[in-house]
């Protein structure tokens, strides 16, 4: 009984230094993972490690390092696509689709100085040829069998949000109508409306 002891005590013994020896390794080689900008691997290796150890605090450090990493790759390109297709759809006077490429950019980055100063360029442009389409109906409550100009609810829609990223709000609200009237049934131009109304009630009550 006591040699049994012996033997299952020197096998629990050499299970753990195996791990050990498997942790430290795979910690080894995430940190080389990750130096080398392979995050993706790094993270892998780390959650190994977390699987066979959860409290292992270095490998949770990996994985945090890892995945902060790639979340900062992803956003930086999607801000040189977003970037690119805005300078490319402004050169070719598409200008309703290279506003949404600059707000795309504001609601990665909101101080975005390039975005900013593009938009406030675009955006006589923008209501210029708004203006140019026919009005949108009267009333808030089109009929059910109205047809929805999908595209021209769209730029309203578009242009609300270049006049909210330039503080213009009454503008924006103006358009967020403008969409609604087209299609009473948008709802992101509806809960920006109703965003809206309430910043300009809210800068109201605060004029003396």
């Amino acid at each position: 009984s006591h040699l049994k002891k012996i033997l299952r005590r020197a096998a629990q013994n050499l299970k753990d230094e195996t791990l050990r020896i498997a942790i430290d390794r795979d910690l080894a080689e995430g940190n080389s993972a990750l130096n080398a900008g392979l995050n993706q691997k790094a993270a892998g290796l780390a959650e190994s490690v977390l699987n066979a150890d959860p409290t292992n605090a270095p490998a949770r450090l990996l994985l945090e390092q890892a995945k902060t990493t790639m979340s900062q790759n992803l956003r930086q390109e999607l801000l040189l696509k977003n970037r690119k297709l805005a300078q490319q759809n402004q050169r070719k006077g598409l200008l309703f689709e290279a506003a949404q490429n600059w707000l795309s950019i504001l609601k990665i980055d909101p101080l975005d100085s390039d975005a900013r100063n593009n938009l406030a360029k675009i955006k006589p442009g923008l209501s210029k040829r708004l203006s140019s389409l026919r009005a949108p109906p009267a009333e808030l409550d089109a009929s059910a069998g109205a047809p929805v100009d999908a595209q021209q609810a769209k730029q309203y829609y578009t242009l609300g949000l270049v006049q909210y990223s330039q503080s213009n709000l009454e503008k924006a609200a103006e358009n967020f109508r403008g969409c609604l009237k087209i299609n009473p049934r948008d709802h992101l131009a509806r809960k920006a409306l109703e965003r809206v109304e309430t910043e300009i009630k809210y800068n109201s009550s605060q004029t003396p």
